[in-house]
C-alpha cells in the first residue's frame, strides 16, 4: 500500500505529458505560416517550450487547429514528440502537400496528414 502511494506521488510530481501543446506562429507575419504541436513531452521541456513561444506567437494547452492544414513534419526526440503543420504560403512557396512532403524529407522528418 505504502510503495503504490509513493509511486502515485513520484509520478505525479514528475509531470509531463502526453496532451498536446502548440505554439502557433501564424499570427507573426514575419514567421512561417505554420504552428508546432508537442506530445509526449517531459515537464522541463514543457516550460522550455512556454518560454520560446514568444509573442506574437500564441501558446495554447491544446494541439494545433488544423483547418485548411495542408499537412506536418513529425519529428520524435527523446524529450518529447513533435508535429509542425504547414499551411498555404505562397512566401515561402508551401501551396500543396507535396510541398510539405519536400520540406519534411528535407529535415529528416515524417510526413504526416491533417
Amino acid at each position: 500500500m505504502r510503495y503504490a502511494l509513493l509511486l502515485l506521488i513520484w509520478a505525479s510530481a514528475c509531470g509531463g505529458g502526453s496532451q498536446a501543446i502548440s505554439c502557433d506562429y501564424r499570427p507573426d507575419s514575419a514567421s512561417q505560416n505554420v504552428c508546432v504541436e508537442w506530445t509526449q513531452y517531459t515537464a522541463t521541456y514543457h516550460d522550455d517550450l512556454v518560454a520560446g513561444c514568444l509573442s506574437p506567437a500564441v501558446w495554447t494547452e491544446r494541439a494545433c487547429a488544423r483547418v485548411g492544414a495542408l499537412g506536418g513534419c513529425k519529428t520524435t526526440t527523446e524529450s518529447s514528440i513533435a508535429v509542425k503543420w504547414f499551411f498555404v504560403d505562397p512566401a515561402r512557396q508551401i501551396a500543396t502537400a507535396a510541398d510539405v512532403m519536400k520540406e519534411c524529407t528535407s529535415t529528416g522528418s515524417t510526413f504526416v496528414e491533417p
